[in-house]
This record gives C-alpha cells, sequence and structure tokens, in this order.
C-alpha cells in the first residue's frame, strides 16, 4: 500500500484525529480542566484519538496480514483495542452530561450500578470475544465478519444516548436556544455516522462523526466565557443563579461562603478605577489558590461567592477564618501593603437558603453599621 492510498482510505481516521487534537488544545489553552466535566471531556476526546489510531494500524497493516506474523498480530491488536475502548465512549458521553448538568450530584450507588450495566455487557462481550466470538471474527485470509452479537452493543450505545439527550435538553439549567440547536444538532451527527456505519460496513463514517459531537458539545458546554467574569477569571452572576438553581432542584446539600469587601470606596480615592480591579484579581487568585475555581463566583463587583458542595460546617468555618486572615493581612500592591476591609457570611442550602435568590440576598442585602467594616 503506497502512501497516497492509506491516506485517501484512511481519510475519516485522520480527520477524526485532527478535529480531537483541535478540541484539545482548545481545552488546556482556555485552562478548562478544572471541573469534573473537563476530566470526562478530555478522557473522551484522547479514547476517541485512540480509536482512531487503533483503526490506521488496522488498516495499514491488513494487506500484510496473511504474510506475516507481526501484521496478524498488529491487525488483532488494533481491532480488539478499537473496540475495547469504543465500547465505551456512550457511557463517558453519559457521564459527561451527569456533570455538565450537575444531576450526578443526585444520583446513588444504586443509580450508577444501573448506568454502568448496559457498558459492563458491552465491555464483557468484548473482552472475551476471542474464546465466545460473538462481536467479530477473522478466518484464515483474515476476512473480517461481524458476530451476531454486534447488534447488543448498538443497543447500549442508544441507551446511553437515549439518556444523555434527555439530560442535555432536560435538565440543564444554562440551556439556550442557541446551545439547544448545538447539542440537539451534534447528537444527529453522532447517531447518523452510527447508523450508516451500521447499515454500510465499508463506510468508516463513526469515529470522524462523534469527534465532530465532541466539538459542538465543546462549543455549547466548555465555551463559558459567557459565564465568566472577566476582570477576574471566575464565575459571574449568572452562572450563580445557573448553578445554584441546579443544585436546590437536585435537592443537593451544600455551603455558600459569601466574602464581601467593604471599603470599596476608600480603594478607589486610593488606587483609581483601574487598579481597583487589579486588587479584585489579586483576591480572586488567592481564593482560586484555596478553593475550586469552578466554585467560585463574583455576583456583584464588591462580592465574592464559595460553594462547598463537601465539606462539613466545621471545614466552611475553618475556610472562612482563613480568607478573614488573609483579608487583614492585605495584599501587597506596587510596593505598599493594602487591608481590605470585609464581612464573611456563610449559610447552608437547602436548610437556610432556599432558592437562588435567597443567596444573592446574603450577597446584596445592606449590612448593619457595626460591622460594616
Amino acid at each position: 500500500m503506497t502512501i497516497y492510498s492509506f491516506i485517501n482510505q484512511s481519510a475519516f481516521q485522520l480527520s477524526t484525529i485532527l478535529v480531537v487534537v483541535s478540541c484539545l488544545i482548545y481545552t488546556l489553552t482556555q485552562r478548562h480542566t478544572d471541573r469534573p466535566q473537563n476530566a470526562v471531556f478530555m478522557v473522551s476526546t484522547i479514547s476517541l484519538a485512540v480509536t482512531a489510531i487503533c483503526e490506521l494500524v488496522y488498516y495499514y497493516q491488513l494487506p500484510h496480514a496473511t504474510d506475516g506474523q507481526t501484521a496478524r498480530f498488529a491487525v488483532h491488536a488494533a481491532n480488539y483495542l478499537y473496540y475495547a475502548i469504543h465500547g465505551l465512549l456512550s457511557m463517558m458521553l453519559f457521564y459527561y452530561a451527569l456533570f455538565a448538568t450537575k444531576v450526578f450530584q443526585r444520583a446513588r450507588l444504586i443509580h450508577h450500578v444501573f448506568y454502568l450495566l448496559p457498558c459492563l455487557t458491552g465491555e464483557f462481550l468484548i473482552l472475551f470475544n476471542p474464546v465466545l466470538k460473538l462481536i467479530w471474527s477473522f478466518d484464515e485470509h483474515m476476512n473480517y465478519y461481524r458476530g451476531s452479537a454486534i447488534g447488543v452493543l448498538y443497543v447500549i450505545s442508544a441507551f446511553y444516548y437515549v439518556l444523555s439527550i434527555r439530560l442535555f435538553l432536560l435538565k440543564w439549567s444554562g440551556s439556550t436556544k442557541i446551545r439547544r440547536i448545538i447539542i440537539f444538532y451534534s447528537m444527529f451527527i453522532s447517531v447518523a455516522g452510527i447508523v450508516i456505519q451500521m447499515l454500510l460496513e465499508g463506510i468508516e463514517t463513526e469515529l470522524f462523526f462523534e469527534s465532530i459531537a465532541f466539538m459542538g458539545l465543546m462549543l455549547a458546554f466548555e465555551y463559558d466565557e459567557d459565564r465568566l467574569d472577566t476582570a477576574t477569571g471566575v464565575y459571574n452572576r449568572i452562572a450563580l443563579m445557573q448553578d445554584t438553581r441546579n443544585y436546590i432542584e437536585n435537592n443537593r446539600k451544600f455551603y455558600a461562603i459569601c466574602v464581601r469587601i467593604t471599603n470599596l470606596e476608600t480603594l478607589q480615592r486610593v488606587l483609581g478605577a483601574s487598579d481597583n480591579e487589579e486588587i479584585f484579581r489579586l483576591v480572586a487568585n488567592y481564593l482560586i489558590d484555596v478553593h475550586h475555581r469552578y466554585m467560585i463566583y463574583r455576583p456583584t463587583p464588591t462580592t465574592f461567592l464559595l460553594l462547598n458542595l463537601r465539606g462539613n460546617e466545621g471545614q466552611v468555618r475553618f475556610l472562612s477564618q482563613m480568607i478573614s486572615w488573609k483579608l487583614e493581612e492585605g495584599w501587597e500592591y506596587q510596593g505598599r501593603s493594602l487591608p481590605l476591609h470585609g464581612v464573611i457570611l456563610y449559610a447552608s442550602a437547602p436548610d437556610e437558603l432556599h432558592s437562588p435568590e435567597d443567596i444573592l440576598l446574603m450577597c446584596e442585602t445592606p449590612l448593619p453599621s457595626s460591622e460594616n467594616g
């Protein structure tokens, strides 16, 4: 096989790798790596690239498989890894949807058993295929044949796709008309690639169409600049309302820690408006050092709000005390120390805070004069 015929035959696989690498470069350069869904997205796209590489090895070695043991082994190994890894992608997509829509917070152990059982069934058939030969087989001339149970893998994929679409379209509080269109198109193009390859075995569209779908998810979920506070890099008021509404609707208990800076007017007189924002960037960077960035919000110019999903009241109190000490210590800026006057409040939801509006009230309600400053 010449290099030109190989490239021509492997156009879908090479395109898949190009799209996946582009998604990964964007994710890494934009530093979208701190949320759980980011990790699932990166693992999924890397897995997609590995399956494409497996197909490249398969097609490159297949013409030599009848003559050499090394090529024959490479074909068997590449095909085996392709099925084993590719069989996990639809499940990864579903867990990405769980994290992105924050429904994962409500799922219990019994739910995860139900979620994983179809995938484990498919992986069992794949891992023991050399003995059972229910998914694929090769004859003595290295001709490939689909097994009688290949349809089971397609049914499992359909199961996860249906659940994922339901989560994306019905359970995502950040959904907008444009994002719903992107998600619907992404799911449609992915399913179309699977159906085409299922009906027309010789057309290898599945991986490439799936890579396009993951790019769509990146645009809908990973591209979250509209949820960011541009001055500090933490999340804004819109993101706070969306996320807390999701947590409360899913009965997820959490603590909200509100950090309110009370001497803004003094800072503006001393520093000016432009330098004033630089001080808040320093505060945001400190909060990122002691807490997860994706759980820090700036709902007002003088307020930061931290969400704690896993801690207890003792941990929340300790974190609040650390922030209080840092405010008293102040920040070094242009050769001088700038202590910030602030008030720190915390409360639990849904016990004390029953809605996103309650959380905003904690951020905006006027403070008693005895505490202010």
